[in-house]
């Protein structure tokens, strides 16, 4: 009985036996809870929490693509990298898509998305034969040297962002006289404007964004208003990130006959990805070029999609929902076991890939597909050189960065949470869905 404390010796019988078994309990608690956490960490992430009975995907024909690639002989990046994108999108998801794409470009696409559903419009070959901007390339040629400081590499590059809006609504007016109609009885619930070169590494998209998950969402979206707002009128644009103070402030003050701003007003948004129900599309296409040509008359730069859509966002909060691979507040944000962005393919919410622009196809992935590309970005992450302790080291650095699933936010709460409770959206003073296009402009 050596090394145990005398006065241990002097307590009661039932006593010693009581802390016997409190003992053992504890020993036995942390020894199960040890396991399963280290087992779970040997395969990468915990034990998945959803019902992981095979996902059905017959409701998939709801959804539409809508896209377009026009090339450029000036461009943000080599055409051979766009040729690799659109393999990675073409090739791999199975969902309906509208296509657009000059006339000589349709063999290519048509190559890279084999026996998928596919419909290719080769009506335009240039942005500048859509309706909304038809006649306005000299006047695009001129803001890009206006505004050279944009960093915009060829005004064409303008012209096919300002035509997402038209491109997206516009399929959604003609998709039933094309073979995806099936007949012209099929519905799409949803349809969403994708770039093109948007899926920048190998994926398992096949089902995206998968229809259980997006109907789940809007129904989250609905439910966070207060279901003030419909599923119908609720559009999905992610966004990458609200700015320090100096940019909040720039938000709360901004009023639209401030222009879009440059490089955006905050919430910055992707651009490379929104949509939502077609009669909520329809509406987002009347205010984008409402506004487009209210502020292009008046000589403002609105070369880039991005800061007409993060305007109409402060305009419009209500109509928003989204979500925020940065947001520091969120639950999957704030758990973490390891400094973040140390580490190649290391984010906010884990191993999510090395382009966490695109966080939202992995958020409108189902539940099987989001454990596969997991695992795939868990086998590229880099270890770090300090091992502080021995064992499955592997297991615990994987498991603590798989890629986490954060929550859905509705952009009204999130930007009274970031300006203030106080804070009311500017008035939509040069909304006027007869705002005609300039015919010419007068610089700023």
């Amino acid at each position: 009985m050596s090394g145990v404390p005398p006065r241990l010796h002097q307590l009661p019988r039932t006593v010693k036996v009581f802390l016997s078994l409190v003992i053992v309990f504890i020993l036995l608690f942390s020894f199960a809870a040890w396991s399963t956490y280290s087992s779970s960490l040997t395969v990468g992430y915990p034990a998945p929490d959803y019902d992981t009975r095979p996902t059905s995907h017959l409701n998939q024909s709801k959804i539409l693509l809508v896209s377009a690639f026009f090339p450029l002989l000036k461009s943000n990046h080599p055409i051979s990298d766009y040729e690799t994108w659109l393999s990675n999108f073409l090739s791999v998801v199975k969902t309906d898509i509208y296509f657009y794409t000059p006339p000589d470009v349709v063999p290519l696409i048509e190559r890279l998305r084999g026996n998928h559903p596919i419909y290719i419009n080769a009506t335009y070959s240039s942005p500048f034969d859509v309706p909304p901007l038809e006649g306005l390339e000299e006047i695009y040629i001129e803001m890009n040297e206006v505004y050279k400081d944009r960093g915009v590499h060829s005004h064409k590059m303008s012209g096919i962002w300002n035509a997402k809006a038209f491109f997206l609504d516009e399929a959604v007016r003609h998709v039933v006289e094309t073979p995806l109609a099936r007949g012209g009885n099929h519905h799409y619930e949803y349809v969403f404007w994708t770039d093109a070169g948007g899926m920048r590494e190998p994926n398992h998209y096949e089902y995206w964004p998968e229809y259980n998950r997006v109907d789940a969402l809007w129904e989250e979206g609905r439910n966070l208003s207060g279901y003030m707002m419909q599923k119908d009128e609720l559009l999905f644009l992610p966004i990458v990130g609200m700015g320090v103070e100096y940019h909040k402030q720039i938000g709360m003050r901004w009023k639209d006959t401030d222009g879009p701003g440059y490089p955006g007003v905050i919430p910055w948004n992707a651009g490379s990805f929104l949509g939502g129900p077609p009669g909520v599309i329809t509406w987002f296409r009347n205010i984008f070029y409402s506004y487009h040509n209210a502020w292009l008359a008046q000589g403002m730069w609105v070369g880039i999609d991005q800061d007409i859509f993060s305007a109409i966002m402060l305009l419009y909060p209500h109509r928003f929902i989204t979500v925020w691979l940065g947001d520091p507040l969120a639950p999957a944000h704030l758990y973490t076991s390891v400094p973040e962005g140390e580490y190649g393919g290391v984010q906010e919410l884990g191993a999510c890939g090395h382009w966490p622009w695109y966080y939202y196809e992995f958020f409108l992935s189902d539940a099987e597909t989001r454990d596969k590309m997991r695992d795939w970005w868990l086998d590229r992450i880099s270890e770090p050189e300090n091992k502080m302790v021995k064992g499955n080291w592997e297991g615990w650095w994987k498991g603590s960065n798989a890629c986490r699933l954060t929550d859905l936010l509705w952009c009204k709460q999130l930007l009274e949470r970031e300006f203030g409770k106080d804070w009311i959206p500017p008035q939509a003073t040069l909304v006027n869905l007869e705002n005609p296009k300039p015919q010419e402009v007068k610089w700023l």
